[in-house]
Order: structure tokens, then C-alpha cells, then sequence
């Protein structure tokens, strides 16, 4: 259920909404679509960070954090579908989405998963050793998990940092891709 509001629910009105700011930023500031993707997932690393620092706290009160921070996350699909799509000529456009889909899915959707779990696994057979427990328990797999879900502020910090990067050639590939296009 805590997955389901953290992504589902969140998902709702932050797509919408994120795609309506997205694109009043967009006609006032060239850049106002990156500059809000990657500002967003820094918010995003800040929120869901928070609530893995914050130890034992309320199961919903670390829900809303993460959901917080989640919502601030979809605005990476608002922003960078459309920047993509601002620099790639009409011509190769669907390519481009077919290789930035692939990279999304396999970096996120299928190594993601593989390596926050060797994490977690490795986290946890650090935690029965530092214990000295001879046996893996649910206790020790929590720790190992929480340890490994690290990765996720750490991940969205890092793409929010290279998307406020990508601010420095936006223009000038959106007005190299206007002028190939003629």
C-alpha cells in the first residue's frame, strides 16, 4: 500500500500539474524546463534522503516524505520527454525516444532493481557479522535494505545535477536542431 501511494497516487496530480509548470516555464525561460527537471530531482534526492536518515520513524510519516520527494521526481518525464524532443529533428525523433527508453529501462527498470538488491543482500550479511549473529534474519535483511535504498536520493541528485548541466547547450542544440530541420 506504502508503494502504491508513494508512486501511484502521487503520480496523478504530479504529472499533470509538473507538465502545466513545465510548460509555463518553458515559454518564459528557454531553459525553464530543465531548470525545473533538475531543481525537482534535487528536491527529490533532499526528500527521500530525509526520510532514510530520519532511523525508526512513523511508517507514514516516512510515506509522505518519500511521496513528497516522489512528487517531485515525476517531473523528470514532463521535462525531459519534451526537452528530447526540442532537439532532435522530426525525422529521428522516434529513434531518439526508442534509445532514451531503452537506456531509461535498462539502467533503471532492469539493473536498478539487480544492484539495490545485491546491496541490500551485501548490507545485511554486514549487519549479522557486526552483530555476530550466525543466522540472516528479517531484521538484519531490513537494515540491508534500508542501507541500499541510499542509492535512490543518491541516483536522483546525480540526474538532477546533469540535467542543470544540460542547461549550457539547450539552446544552441534547439536552434542547431531548428536549423537542420529547414
Amino acid at each position: 500500500m506504502s508503494v502504491g501511494v508513494i508512486v501511484g497516487v502521487t503520480g496523478l496530480f504530479a504529472l499533470p500539474l509538473g507538465g502545466w509548470i513545465a510548460d509555463r516555464l518553458h515559454v518564459r525561460f528557454a531553459n525553464g524546463r530543465l531548470l525545473f527537471g533538475g531543481v525537482s530531482l534535487l528536491l527529490t534526492s533532499l526528500c527521500t534522503g530525509v526520510a532514510l536518515i530520519a532511523g525508526q520513524i512513523d511508517v507514514a510519516l516516512f510515506v509522505g516524505l518519500f511521496a513528497v520527494g516522489w512528487v517531485f521526481a515525476y517531473n523528470f518525464y514532463t521535462c525531459v520527454y519534451t526537452a528530447v524532443q526540442d532537439v532532435v529533428e522530426p525525422r529521428l525523433r522516434a529513434t531518439a525516444m526508442a534509445l532514451f527508453f531503452a537506456g531509461l529501462y535498462l539502467l533503471g527498470g532492469g539493473l536498478g532493481p539487480v544492484i539495490v538488491g545485491g546491496l541490500s543482500d551485501y548490507f545485511a550479511q554486514q549487519a549479522m557479522l557486526a552483530a555476530g549473529a550466525s543466522e540472516l534474519s528479517e531484521a538484519f535483511r531490513a537494515l540491508g535494505l534500508h542501507s541500499a535504498m541510499y542509492l535512490v536520493p543518491a541516483a536522483m541528485g546525480l540526474t538532477g545535477v546533469f540535467l542543470l548541466t544540460a542547461i549550457s547547450t539547450y539552446k544552441n542544440d534547439v536552434a542547431k536542431m531548428a536549423q537542420s530541420a529547414q
